[in-house]
C-alpha cells in the first residue's frame, strides 16, 4: 500500500471516529428554547411573569414588561422535556393586588381573601427538548371571567354582594389551586356592579346578599351559570351578566347571547 493510499484511509477513519464521537456526545447538548411573545396584544397585557421548569426544579423565572415583547426570550435547557407558564396580566387601575409565588411548586399565581381574580391571561405548555432547538409563540387565553350585575330592589346601594367559591388562583402547569376565594362590594345608584372570577372545577360558587345587619339571601350562582351552559372548560372563558330580582327572588342569566330565567332556589 503507497504512502498515499494509507494516508487517505488513515484521514477517513479519523474522520468517521471523529463524527462518531460528535454524534454520541450530541445527545448531551442542551436544547436551544426560544420564547416568542409578538402574538400578545400590548393592549391587554403590561407585564407578564415567565416560568420554564423540570419536573423536579425550576430553570428560570422572569418578570417581563410589555415594552419587551418585541424580544424572543432565550436560553439553553437540559435534553428531554421541560413546562412552561406564562401569567399575563392586563392594566387596571389599582395596584396589583395579587400574589405570585415563588416556592417548591415553581410558580403559581394566589388571589388573597377578599380580592377579585385579577385580569390575568395565561400560557401553559409541556415542551418536549429532544431536539437541538425549539421556538413557542406564546398566546395567552382568557383565564377569568368578568361577571357583571345588576341587582333590582329599592336602594340598592344599601346591599352588600358577595361572591364566593372554592378556587383561589392556577398553579405553574394551569392546575386549580383549592381555597377560598371572596369578593364584596356594593352596587351603584343603578344596582349595577362586577367581578372577576377565577376559573371554576364545579357549581359550588355562591352570590350572597347582605343588608348590613348579616346575610338575608344566598344563592347557588354556580348551579345556576352550568344549568345556563356556562363552560369552564373552555380555553378561553366567556364573561356573563346576571339580572336578580330581590321581591320575585328570579335570576336571569345571559351566557352567549342566551337567557335563562330561574326560580331562584334561596339557600338562607
Amino acid at each position: 500500500m503507497s504512502i498515499r493510499m494509507s494516508s487517505v484511509l488513515t484521514a477517513v477513519f479519523l474522520s468517521m471516529s471523529l463524527c462518531s464521537c460528535i454524534k454520541e456526545k450530541r445527545e448531551f447538548c442542551p436544547c436551544f428554547l426560544s420564547v416568542d411573545f409578538s402574538g400578545i396584544d400590548k393592549g391587554k397585557s403590561d407585564s407578564l411573569h415567565l416560568g420554564v421548569f423540570l419536573p423536579d426544579d425550576i430553570l428560570c423565572v422572569e418578570k417581563l414588561c410589555n415594552d419587551s415583547y418585541g424580544n424572543r426570550f432565550c436560553l439553553e435547557v437540559p435534553k428531554g422535556a421541560v413546562r412552561l407558564s406564562v401569567f399575563s396580566f392586563s392594566p387596571v387601575k389599582d395596584a396589583f393586588s395579587w400574589n405570585l409565588y415563588e416556592d417548591g411548586q415553581g410558580t403559581s399565581m394566589r388571589i388573597p381573601y377578599g380580592c377579585e381574580c385579577p385580569p390575568v391571561y395565561t400560557h401553559f405548555a409541556q415542551i418536549d427538548t429532544r431536539k437541538e432547538s425549539h421556538t413557542e409563540y406564546v398566546s395567552p387565553l382568557k383565564n377569568f371571567c368578568s361577571l357583571s350585575v345588576l341587582f333590582r330592589t329599592d336602594f340598592p346601594s344599601l346591599y352588600r354582594i358577595s361572591v364566593q367559591g372554592n378556587v383561589c388562583g392556577y398553579g405553574n402547569d394551569g392546575t386549580l389551586v383549592d381555597g377560598d376565594f371572596i369578593f364584596s362590594t356594593v352596587t351603584d345608584d343603578e344596582g349595577r356592579f362586577s367581578v372577576r372570577i377565577p376559573r371554576q372545577k364545579d357549581g359550588s360558587l355562591c352570590l350572597l346578599i347582605d343588608d348590613n345587619g348579616g346575610i338575608v339571601r344566598k344563592f347557588p350562582l354556580g348551579d345556576y351559570l352550568l344549568q345556563s351552559g356556562y363552560d369552564w372548560s373552555e380555553p378561553s372563558l366567556r364573561d356573563a351578566d346576571v339580572v336578580i330580582d330581590y321581591a320575585t327572588a328570579e335570576i336571569a342569566i345571559f351566557v352567549n347571547e342566551w337567557e335563562y330565567v330561574f326560580n331562584a332556589e334561596v339557600l338562607i
